[in-house]
């Protein structure tokens, strides 16, 4: 933990104050559960202040004082190491240790906190230079426990870059950063002659970044996982869905690793807490896997390169019951292939035979997107933000194909053919699971080209439709999720769709045509309803205030005709937790507002959860532009409602019955039809749904409607 103190917010992680609530559980886990000696030695690697170190010792003072039990502070004192590059950081550390052993009043224990570079090594021309106690110890000495928060900065901005890069040229890589080499070197040492930090039987516990657990630039250290080699993954603990653990601009992840060779028949446990258990012993969302399960190349993607291997990735949405139909569907196997077997291969603009199925739409280069076509070879374009289950869009604008072309990054995709694809296939590239639509001529004659936001694929002409409705199924999102989700972007849970994801899905060996055909049918049904779907009630009120606003028909919130005190709303709310009690509108204990009338309260409450705000604050309430007509908007608002409600629940039954037509394609039991409905149904892939078309709508800022902007 690279770290000054907490208002220290350079945003990466590791570098900033870690929270208690984590460094006990991975202290729990690891030193703390020692159960042989008072007295096990316990390294931080990147110790900064102390967080860990500091915590450390007063759980084992606290502990001593508790049983009755006598503690030898020189004893306790030379089990206790920390490093860190950041000389004040390691000042504070050693200044809180040393303090924390004055307190025992006996001994003269000795703190061991060096400033130093954890990465360096320099065993190799130890006969030449005179090395410190701390870099000797780094260099040749192992620890019982290893524990912390490192780092996380890109390897290539690391200091030493060249002596690390050398040390560490088994994850050196264009997407390697700091935090791998820290777990690297604790688990398998540096350079020739170095050792691991932690000793046979010993444990690492520390906080990563959550993009490991799919990288490939990660695979070399969860090789050191594998069945038959020296180190055993005990706990993972992903913190996507606990809420804001702390400041971090990536998703943390905690790694609780045991030095010990795994068996088949070993357990690794997967924690994913809703959100951080503050009294609890350990998140609720507990999920055991067996070992062979978990990194079973059919569970558990592999490189490319790996004949005969384990899997690469760390799988932190899989649960034990997912593996026997991962299997039973891994592309290769007795009932499935690679989805690429329904897909045209496509070509280069060099008119030479390209080895995808799936690509990226067009990348611009710079290339703006109009409102109106304008140069050599315009085409109307759609954008990833505007698609949704079988809604390919509407046109985002236009751009111009030439200047593309004429630019140096800029790449044309399916475009760059003389004869662009009459229908081609979709699928966002970020979101929170893949959907897909079929992109068909439009109005205008003309096939509308896809920006580089969504991946594209040209199915074969037969399969168009039966793909894009399979695209959309709940076996795809499922087996999306527990196995292919890679990518996580941090507040927001969605992630990067490549090429590659599409690629890696399932398709029937041998599928029944009938069943084709049915899918077929059921995605035109789709197609019909999401344009009836799109008539959002939401999007219908905005638009009418909007243009009331924009005639002045409207009274702010404070005016003296509602007759309101505002005094009860002392805090700042975030729009989702706001409810209607009655005539009240609640948001926390410290807001609450009484608006007098209960068709007010819904009217305020529907508008203000409409619009995209972060907050909403006392000021933003009395400036809120209310229209004098608000309770025949409401009126008309809940007839259109129930209509959209028909419509939503319409669209949602013909998805249904696409399920069971996928299901039936791929001859699945009862039994394996009702796990993925259930799985998908519960914590956490229940948070990660498709985009339906009612859910785009035009994203309007709070001050939209506190702001008389058409004055």
């Amino acid at each position: 933990m690279q770290v000054l103190s907490p208002p220290d917010k350079r945003k990466r992680l590791g570098e900033f104050y870690t929270p208690k609530e984590v460094v006990d559980l991975i202290l729990r886990e690891t030193a703390l559960a020692h159960g042989e000696s008072l007295y096990p030695e316990v390294l931080d690697p990147a110790c900064g202040s102390g967080s860990f170190l500091v915590r450390y010792l007063h759980h084992r003072v606290e502990d001593a004082k508790t049983r009755g039990v006598h503690l030898d502070p020189e004893t306790l004192s030379r089990s206790i190491w920390g490093f860190d590059l950041n000389p004040f950081a390691a000042y504070v550390s050693m200044f809180q240790l040393l303090w924390g052993f004055l307190r025992l009043k006996k001994g003269k224990p000795e703190v061991h906190v060096y400033n130093l570079n954890s990465l360096l090594d320099d065993s190799d021309i130890a006969f030449l230079v005179k090395r410190s106690p701390g870099e000797e110890a780094r260099d040749e000495k192992e620890w019982d426990y290893v524990v912390g928060n490192p780092p996380y900065i890109r390897a290539e901005r690391a200091k030493y870059g060249q002596a690390i890069r050398d040390l560490y040229r088994e994850v050196w890589g264009q997407n390697g950063d700091t935090g791998l080499l820290f777990l690297w070197r604790a688990m398998r040492g540096s350079g020739a002659t170095a050792k691991p930090w932690v000793k046979k039987g010993g444990k690492l516990g520390m906080v990563v970044s959550g993009g490991y657990a799919n990288s490939e630039a990660a695979a070399p250290v969860w090789s050191l996982l594998w069945p038959g080699k020296e180190w055993s993954l005990r706990k993972l603990v992903w913190l996507e869905f606990a809420g804001k653990v702390w400041d971090a601009n990536v998703i943390p992840m905690v790694l609780i690793l045991e030095r010990t060779p795994p068996k088949e028949e070993d357990e690794v446990e997967i924690w994913v807490p809703s959100s951080w258990p503050k009294d609890a012993p350990e998140p609720h969302e507990v999920s055991r896997v067996p070992y062979r399960d978990f990194f079973d190349p059919k569970v558990n993607p592999q490189g490319e390169a790996r004949v005969n291997g384990y899997g690469e990735y760390l799988l932190p949405l899989l649960r034990g019951e997912d593996a026997p139909l991962l299997k039973k569907l891994y592309p290769g196997g007795e009932i499935a292939v690679s989805l690429t077997e329904a897909m045209e291969t496509q070509y280069t603009r060099h008119k030479k035979p390209q080895p995808f199925w799936w690509t990226y739409g067009i990348q611009r280069g710079g290339v703006p997107v109009t409102e109106s076509p304008h140069g050599a070879r315009p085409v109307p374009v759609l954008a990833g933000r505007g698609m949704a289950v079988a809604w390919e869009g509407e046109k985002a604008g236009y751009t111009d194909l030439e200047a593309v072309r004429a630019r140096p990054y800029g790449k044309l995709s399916l475009w760059g053919r003389e004869n662009p694809p009459e229908s081609y296939l979709v699928v966002a590239n970020i979101a929170l699971t893949p959907f897909g639509a079929l992109v068909r001529q439009r109005d205008e004659g003309v096939v509308p080209a896809a920006l580089d936001t969504l991946i594209v694929g040209v199915p074969k002409p037969d399969l168009a439709e039966a793909v894009a409705a399979y695209l959309n199924s709940s076996l795809v999102r499922w087996y999306y999720l527990v196995r292919l989700r890679s990518g996580v972007l941090e507040g927001s849970s969605r992630a990067h769709v490549y090429p590659r994801t599409l690629e890696a899905l399932p398709w029937p060996r041998e599928p029944r045509r009938d069943l084709l055909d049915r899918l077929a049918e059921l995605y035109r049904t789709l197609e019909g309803q999401a344009r009836a779907s799109r008539d959002n009630p939401r999007e219908w009120l905005s638009r009418e205030v909007e243009r009331r606003i924009e005639n002045g028909a409207v009274l702010p919130l404070s005016a003296p005709l509602f007759g309101l005190d505002f005094t009860g709303w002392q805090d700042r709310v975030p729009p989702e937790d706001l409810r209607v009690d009655g005539m009240v509108l609640r948001g926390s204990l410290h807001a609450w507002l009484d608006l007098r009338d209960p068709d007010l309260a819904r009217f305020v409450h529907l508008l203000l959860t409409s619009l995209a705000a972060e907050f909403v604050v006392s000021e933003d309430l009395q400036k809120l532009f209310i229209p004098r007509d608000y309770q025949d908007l409401l009126r008309e608002y809940d007839v259109r409602e129930k209509a959209f409600s028909r419509a939503k629940e319409d669209f949602l039954n013909t998805l249904a019955a696409v399920d069971e037509a996928v299901f039936d394609l791929f001859g699945l039991t009862s039994e394996e039809r009702k796990h993925i409905v259930e799985r998908l149904g519960s914590f956490p892939l229940d948070r990660l749904r498709p985009r339906y078309p009612w859910d785009i709508e035009e994203i309007r800022p709070l001050r939209a409607y506190t702001e008389d902007r058409f004055r």
